[in-house]
Formats: structure tokens, C-alpha cells, sequence
């Protein structure tokens, strides 16, 4: 399969996995207002649209050569875009999703392989990366990470591990690069750890930091590893 059918395919699944998200929610959990600092289900379901939405836009921008879109200011275009959402009931939530998905499959599927590879950016405050790697990231991996973090602050870690570790494995054919498969040996640490699995978690975070060190930064803050903080084979990585 080329990397145009799995980038399709990953895409779906992440889609599929929103749905899959809405439909574990209570009816109190669909019917919650958030606030700016604390996400509602909803909140979570407009925010990946949105900015699926806007990586359409960007993907646009870029197939017509024109600047990235957007500001520099990330959590200024974050905050309104929740409050041009936040008013929004759940139907129209779900809604959104479902139409953002459908524009970003419409954008991809007309590109080509040699399109997909060229160096580019969506917006000012990314660095230029693959036009793919871009797509993962805001089409995938976005909301993917949302729906962890919603899962895992509610202590659902069980939920949280599973759909980091459903699309770590489906990423890994995309690219055979160090920095690729370090990338997605990260969300299998990040994966494990949650579990409590935690030699496994510390192995392949070991693996994932020699593939990728640009994520070594990361790891020493991410909340999803932190069950295997007080390790010594953890702190170990870090020594060496």
C-alpha cells in the first residue's frame, strides 16, 4: 500500500476513533459546558474540527503556493476558536466533525505521492516538514492527543492507552526514517505507561529518544509517562 492509501486510511481511523470517543460519552458528558481551562467533551469534539478545518485551509494554501495561514499566536487562534464554538449543542458538534472530515479526505485525494513528500508548512508557527508528516499531524495525532488527554485527566488511563496505542501502530508504515519510527515508539512508551506496563513503556522509550532525540525535551514533561518517573532504568535514559 503507498503512503497516499495509508495516509487515507489513517485519517479514517482517527475519525472513526472520534466517533468511537462520542459514542462512550454519558448524556452528562455530552450536555457539559466547559470553560477556556477546562475542556467539555464538546469543547474537545469542536476543537479537533476546527482545526482539521483549517489544515484544509492550509492544505489549499499550499497546493495553490500561496503563505501559511493563520497567526503566530497558537493559544490566541486556540481560545477563539472556542469561542466561536463553545455556544454550539452536540449534534452540531458532531456535525462539524463529520464535515471537516470530509474536506481534508477531498484535499488529500488529490494529491500525488511527489506532492505529499514536498516540504511544506500549513501555518507560520510550524517548522517546514513533509506535506504528509503535516497532514499526520493535524489530521491524526491532533486529535488523537485531545481525546488521550480528556480520557487521562478523567483517569480513564485505560481508554487513553488504547487509542495512543491503536494509532501508533498503524503509523509506523508511513516512514522508515529514525525520526518516524521514533515518533511512533514515543506513543507506545506513552501507550504502556498508562497501562502500567512500565518496563515495556521504559524500552521503548529508550528506543524512541536514541531513533528521535528532538523528543527528549518532550518526554521529561509529558504526563503520560509519568507512572514510570521515579524509575531508575528511567532516569537512567536521561544519564547516558
Amino acid at each position: 500500500m503507498g503512503r497516499k492509501a495509508l495516509l487515507l486510511d489513517l485519517l479514517k481511523q482517527a475519525h472513526e476513533m472520534e466517533m468511537e470517543f462520542a459514542d462512550t460519552l454519558s448524556a452528562e458528558e455530552r450536555a457539559r459546558t466547559g470553560t477556556l481551562e477546562d475542556w467539555s467533551a464538546k469543547d474537545v469534539i469542536c476543537h479537533i474540527a476546527a482545526r482539521k478545518a483549517l489544515m484544509a485551509d492550509g492544505l489549499l494554501a499550499v497546493c495553490e503556493g500561496r503563505s501559511p495561514i493563520g497567526g503566530e499566536d497558537l493559544d490566541a487562534e486556540n481560545a477563539t476558536l472556542f469561542q466561536q464554538h463553545h455556544d454550539k449543542g452536540w449534534d452540531e458538534a458532531l456535525g462539524l466533525a463529520h464535515d471537516a472530515f470530509d474536506v481534508v479526505v477531498a484535499r488529500v485525494e488529490v494529491l500525488d505521492e511527489q506532492e505529499l513528500a514536498r516540504a511544506a508548512r500549513f501555518f507560520p508557527w510550524q517548522g517546514e516538514q513533509p506535506l504528509w508528516r503535516l497532514i499526520v499531524g493535524s489530521g491524526c495525532l491532533h486529535p488523537i492527543g485531545h481525546m488521550a488527554e480528556f480520557q487521562r485527566t478523567r483517569g480513564n488511563l485505560g481508554r487513553a492507552a488504547e487509542v495512543l496505542g491503536r494509532m501508533a501502530r498503524s503509523m509506523a508504515g508511513l516512514d522508515d526514517g529514525a525520526a518516524w519510527q521514533g515518533a511512533v515508539k514515543y506513543s507506545l512508551a506513552c501507550h504502556h505507561s498508562l497501562l502500567g506496563a512500565k518496563a515495556e513503556a521504559i524500552r521503548e522509550l529508550r528506543e524512541s529518544l536514541a531513533l528521535n532525540p528532538g523528543l527528549v525535551d518532550w518526554s521529561k514533561e509529558d504526563p503520560d509517562l509519568d507512572a514510570i518517573r521515579g524509575e531508575p532504568e528511567y532516569q537512567a535514559i536521561y544519564e547516558s
